[in-house]
């Protein structure tokens, strides 16, 4: 399965491989113009994990997002 979403020339897919939910998300707000989420569900920790691509400072992060807990 594949989700496409297209808005002023921002892009965000996400796609379901065997399982694995895998997300990709183009930024086109100024200072960001073209970088770039790659990211993969870990379900085991409940997180996304993968790279951040500032194309602008031509260099990529390591990057993790850690789903808040209700309070």
């Amino acid at each position: 399965m594949q989700i496409q979403i297209r808005y002023r020339s921002n892009t965000a897919v996400a796609t379901n491989d065997l399982g694995v939910l895998r997300l990709f998300f183009e930024l086109r707000a100024s200072g960001y113009d073209g970088s770039t989420y790659t990211l993969t569900y870990d379900a085991a920790n409940d997180q996304l994990k993968g790279i951040y691509d500032q194309v602008v400072a031509k260099q990529k992060f390591e990057v993790t997002f850690v789903r808040a807990k209700p309070r």
